[in-house]
C-alpha cells in the first residue's frame, strides 16, 4: 500500500489528505498490511470481526496487534466523524461522510448508524486500498513484460 492510493480514498471520504510522512497514513498503511498479511490467521481475523466469537479462541500476539491497529483506525473514523458532525453544511456537503451523516439524520431506518458509517468506511480503506495497490503492481509487471504494449501506450 502506498500513501497516495490512501489519500484518494481518504479524500473522498472524508476530504482530507495525508503528508507522506504523516503517522496516521502510515498507521493506516500498517493495518492494511496486516489484514492482508500473514500475521494472524484469517479465522482470527473473522473471530476479531464479530464480537461475541472474540472469547472462543486463544489469542495471538500477532492477534493482538491486528486488533489493536483495527482498534485506531475505527477511532481516527469516529474522529473524523464527529468533526463532520460539528461542522457539518447541509447546504454543501463535502463528502461521503456528510452526505451519510445527512442521511441518518433524515431516515428512521436503522440500517442508517454511525457504526455502519465506520464499517463502511473500513471496508472502502480494506477493498479500494488492497484492489488498487495489486491492480497498479500487476498494471507495472504486465507493461514490463510486454515491451510492445508499452510503446502503444506512449
Amino acid at each position: 500500500m502506498n500513501i497516495p492510493i490512501i489519500n484518494v480514498l481518504w479524500r473522498m471520504v472524508a476530504s482530507k489528505r495525508f503528508e507522506m510522512d504523516d503517522a496516521k497514513a502510515e498507521q493506516i498503511m500498517q493495518a492494511l498490511t496486516v489484514t492482508f498479511g500473514k500475521p494472524a490467521s484469517t479465522f482470527q481475523k473473522l473471530l476479531m470481526l464479530m464480537p461475541g466469537a472474540r472469547k472462543l479462541v486463544p489469542k495471538s500476539e500477532n492477534f493482538k496487534r491486528f486488533k489493536s491497529l483495527v482498534e485506531n483506525l475505527f477511532s481516527m473514523f469516529r474522529q473524523s466523524i464527529k468533526e463532520h458532525k460539528e461542522t457539518l453544511d447541509r447546504t454543501a456537503p463535502r463528502d461521503f461522510i456528510d452526505y451519510y451523516i445527512m442521511e441518518i439524520e433524515n431516515t428512521k431506518d436503522d440500517d442508517f448508524s454511525e457504526d455502519q458509517l465506520m464499517g463502511i468506511i473500513f471496508d472502502l480503506f480494506v477493498a479500494g486500498a488492497e484492489t488498487t495497490s495489486t491492480t497498479l503492481k500487476w498494471a507495472v509487471l504486465f507493461l514490463t513484460l510486454n515491451p510492445d504494449v508499452q510503446q502503444k501506450c506512449r
